[in-house]
Order: structure tokens, then C-alpha cells, then sequence
């Protein structure tokens, strides 16, 4: 065929290879873009929450160190104020109590008193530590924080150089317990640092669990205008902890899904492949099967044709051809046995043959059957056939052949000769016969058979008479001939002559010798 032959010069093992190394490549492609989409999603993704989760935990910190910052300067601010106030209105009384929160102490330094300084203010239980022998006594240009002798100390200059300069003596456990409160809970250290003088101003430090989760956040501020730097270290809340937790979450989840992407790609993949290469040998089978029914349509109408042909053929046979399985029961019938019945073949199909013959004959059949099943041939048995008015015809019984259908089950082929008028037939010629042979035997002339060479092959009696022998068989034994019984043999080629020109002769007249020598006419 046209459409076929680039297949036939390809061949067909080609195309497949190609078509099937076209499909892994277009396969291969197809994970990898699978794979990058995946991959370029799940990062861009990854990303953007990582961006969030920073901004979230920016904006957290951000709003903790605001309220802190805020905090410390509301509360320097407070003292700074209480303590120019202090100043001012008791600059000349001492020992006078003041509540400040957060400063303990606070005194005056200068070289014009007795002691080089005066205590203004103490809080109760505290005693200020000052030694006048070892101030190194400096008026101070601008507020500063310094460490002395108490601590953390705030110093304040004057507006009176005569009058020295004032030191607040601050209480660093003031602050601490503050952020003690429940509202600073999450804060886990805070350090303040003076900038210049690297002096650690508040040192707050809760204990806390090794494994809990912080923020680190260093700040620049500015503090009674002095330059201050503050570290924070915050406790993540639980929902900073899982937000944090999000971008990788979903990092895991965008790999395991990618997988699971390409599993099901690449399983499909097999699926499609193996389907197509079903497919091509479903249509490979197709042409085969195809190609198979076209010879075996071509096949089964030759065989329809060769039954139609057999069976015409098998119907044309004058005698019945019959088939019948082991037990006898009838499976096949040509048309003769309705001829010769006149019963129908569907009727008689099933029935047992046997059964169809005489009474008389059935058990010498069934046992000669028998015998044909064991390799027995028993030859040609003698049979009345039973007809469908019930009279019988005379018939040859013979079993021919014995094969195995599809089930494996024996069956006997054979024939019945129908041999009704032929016996009739017979014994019409018989009794003929005899009637003859009386004729024959009794008639006064000499009768006679003669073989083309002149031998003598039969006669009557009254032959055997004439030529001189008791009894026509012992003529016969002898074996003579018509021209040795003429007395003149050139009698008998003239009688041969003209019994050859006009096929018979008729009122020949001879001298014939007899056996004993007598010539007689």
C-alpha cells in the first residue's frame, strides 16, 4: 500500500527507536522545567517571607527599644529636672531629704569648703563615699557621667564656677527593678554605655534559658545630650518564633511538593510510555491480527467454497455417508438418506443408528461397531435399514473411518449401500437362471462355448454325448479344442471364416470324430 511505504523503507524497529528517544528527550525536558518552576517558585517564595518575617521582627524590636528609649529618657530627664531643682532651692541646706527615683545620693563639690565637698541630699542607709584629699578638683564643662567611688555617677556644672559642680550618685538597681515589670518581661539583658568614656551605665541581665530564642538590636542615643550606646537582647514571643519559622516551613514543604511534582511528572511519564508502547504493540498486534483475518477470511471462503464443493459432491453418492460418535448416536447424514429413508437428517441427528435397523440385526451391528472402535475392521455387514413407513431395505453396512473432533471425542465415518433391488434383482436373474440351465441341460443338441482359440469352455451334456464323453466335466478336464473334434480340418477353418464375416453361421454341415474315432455327422 502507498500510505505504507515509508514505513516499509524506514522500517517500522527505526521509527520506534526514533520516536521513542524523542519522547525520553521531550521527557527529560519536561522534569527539568518542572524542577526549575518548582525551584524558582518555592525560592521566590522562601524569600519574600524571609523579608516579611524580618520586617515583622524589625518592626517588634523597633517598637520594644522605642518604649525602653523612651523610658530612659523620660526618667534622666526627670532627674536631671529634680536635680537642677534641687540645686537651686537648696544649694545651702544639707542633709535635707528628697525623693528621686533612681539617685541616691547627691553632693556638692568644692574646693572653697572645709571638706572640699557637701552633702545635699542622701537617701536613708546610704552612706556617700567622697575623699577630699584625693579630688583631683576640675570644673566640668558640660553634664557627664563618670564612675566614683558610689558607682555611676552623674555630674552637673554649675552656672557658678564658685560654687564647684554637683554629683548625683545614681542607683543602678532603680532601672533593673523597672524592667523587672511585666511589661519589659521579654527584655533579657540591657546595657547602657557612655560613648566616649566606655562607661557601663545600666547593666540589666535576667537569667534565661539557653534555648529560648532572641533578637540582638544595638542602638545610638542620645541621653541628657551625651552620646549613649544601648544593647537589647529580647525574648522572641511564640509568635515570633513561628513566624520566623514560616519561610523555612514552607522551604521544606516547596521541596517535598517539588518532589512530589516531579514523582508524578516522571510517573506519568512512565505511564505515557508505557501506554504508547502499548499502544504500538496493540497496533502492531492490530496489523498482524489485520493481515491474519484477511488470510483466514481468504482461508475460510476457499474452505466454504471447498464444503460447498465436498458437500455437493458427498450429497452426489448414491450410498448413505454417515457419521457417528462413540456411542453411535448419528452426527452427520448426506442427502441419500432422506433419498433412501425418507426421513429427514435434522430428525435422525442424535438418534442412535443402530436402533434404525432390524430387531434381528441390531446386536450383530452394535457388536461389529464395537469391534471397528478396538481396530477391529469387521468388513461389510449385512443390514435391514428400517424406512420411515416402516418397511425395510436391505443394505451393506461398512465402517470406513474412525477420527477425533475438537473434544478429543472418536468418531466412525462409513457408509450403508442400499442393495434392495439388487438382490431382487438377483434372485429374478437366479430363478432365470435355473429356468436356462434346465433348458440347457435337457435340450438334444449339443451346446457349446468355445474360447477365442477354439477351446472349449462349456457345453451340455448333449455335447459331451455326441463327441463321445460320459459327462460334460470330463470333456471340459480334457481340455480339447473345436478343430480337433473335425474330421476335416480345412472344414473348421472355413466355418471359422465364416463365422468371423457374418457373426454367425448357420446349418453348417461337418464330419465330427468322436473320442473313441468314430466319425459321425
Amino acid at each position: 500500500m502507498v500510505e505504507n511505504k515509508p514505513m516499509e523503507l524506514l522500517g517500522e524497529k527505526k521509527i520506534a527507536d526514533y520516536s521513542k528517544g524523542n519522547n525520553r528527550t521531550f521527557g527529560r525536558f519536561s522534569l527539568l522545567m518542572v524542577f526549575l518552576n518548582g525551584f524558582v517558585l518555592v525560592i521566590t517564595i522562601f524569600i519574600m517571607l524571609l523579608i516579611y518575617t524580618d520586617k515583622v521582627n524589625k518592626k517588634f524590636s523597633e517598637e520594644t527599644s522605642s518604649r525602653i528609649i523612651n523610658e530612659l529618657n523620660s526618667h534622666f530627664d526627670y532627674v536631671e529636672k529634680a536635680l537642677n531643682l534641687l540645686i537651686v532651692f537648696d544649694a545651702e541646706q544639707t542633709n535635707r531629704q528628697f525623693d528621686i527615683p533612681g539617685v541616691l545620693a547627691v553632693y556638692n563639690v568644692n574646693p572653697e569648703l572645709e571638706n572640699g565637698y557637701n552633702i545635699i541630699f542622701e537617701k536613708i542607709d546610704h552612706n556617700v563615699k567622697v575623699k577630699s584629699d584625693k579630688l583631683n578638683y576640675t570644673l566640668p564643662s558640660k553634664l557627664d557621667y563618670r564612675m566614683g567611688l558610689n558607682g555611676v555617677e552623674l555630674v552637673i556644672p554649675s552656672d557658678d564656677p564658685k560654687k564647684g559642680y554637683y554629683v548625683a550618685v545614681l542607683d543602678s538597681n532603680f532601672l533593673n527593678n523597672k524592667f523587672q515589670e511585666d511589661q519589659y518581661n521579654k527584655i533579657l539583658q540591657f546595657s547602657l554605655y557612655s560613648s566616649d568614656k566606655d562607661i557601663k551605665i545600666i547593666d540589666f541581665n535576667k537569667l534565661a534559658n539557653d534555648n529560648i530564642e532572641t533578637t540582638q538590636n544595638f542602638y545610638l542615643m542620645t541621653l541628657n545630650n551625651h552620646e549613649m550606646e544601648l544593647y537589647l537582647s529580647i525574648e522572641k514571643n511564640p509568635y515570633l518564633i513561628f513566624n520566623n519559622r514560616i519561610p523555612f516551613i514552607f522551604l521544606l514543604f516547596g521541596i517535598i511538593l517539588t518532589v512530589i511534582g516531579l514523582l508524578f511528572v516522571r510517573n506519568n511519564q512512565k505511564q505515557n510510555s508505557q501506554i504508547s508502547e502499548m499502544n504500538a504493540a496493540l497496533e502492531k498486534k492490530n496489523k498482524d491480527l489485520e493481515v491474519k483475518i484477511e488470510e483466514t477470511s481468504s482461508i475460510s471462503k476457499k474452505l466454504k467454497d471447498k464444503e460447498l464443493e465436498y458437500k455437493d459432491v458427498i450429497n452426489s453418492v448414491q450410498d448413505i455417508l454417515f457419521e457417528v460418535d462413540e456411542t453411535g448416536r448419528i452426527v452427520f447424514l448426506n442427502k441419500s438418506w432422506e433419498l433412501i429413508t425418507k426421513r429427514t437428517i435434522e430428525d435422525s441427528y442424535g438418534q442412535d443408528i443402530v436402533k434404525l435397523f432390524h430387531d434381528e440385526d441390531q446386536e450383530h451391528i452394535r457388536i461389529q461397531f464395537f469391534e471397528f472402535m478396538k481396530g477391529n475392521n469387521p468388513g461389510v455387514l449385512k443390514g435391514r435399514l428400517k424406512n420411515q413407513d416402516g418397511s425395510y431395505r436391505t443394505t451393506d453396512i461398512m465402517f470406513s473411518v474412525m477420527r477425533l473432533d475438537t473434544a478429543d471425542i472418536r468418531h466412525v465415518i462409513g457408509t450403508i449401500h442400499d442393495i434392495d433391488d439388487k438382490a431382487r434383482a438377483q434372485q429374478a436373474l437366479d430363478e432365470v437362471e435355473k429356468k436356462y440351465r434346465k433348458i440347457f441341460d435337457n435340450a438334444a443338441n449339443g451346446i457349446y462355448q468355445i474360447h477365442p482359440d477354439g477351446k472349449i469352455i462349456s457345453g451340455n451334456p448333449s455335447l459331451a454325448y455326441i463327441l463321445g464323453y460320459d459327462t460334460i466335466d470330463e470333456l471340459l478336464h480334457q481340455g480339447i479344442s473345436l478343430q480337433q473334434c473335425y474330421a476335416d480340418k480345412s472344414n473348421y477353418q472355413t466355418f471359422q471364416s465364416e463365422l468371423i464375416r457374418h457373426d454367425m453361421v448357420r446349418n453348417f454341415e461337418t464330419q465330427i470324430q468322436q473320442a473313441n474315432g468314430n466319425i459321425i455327422w
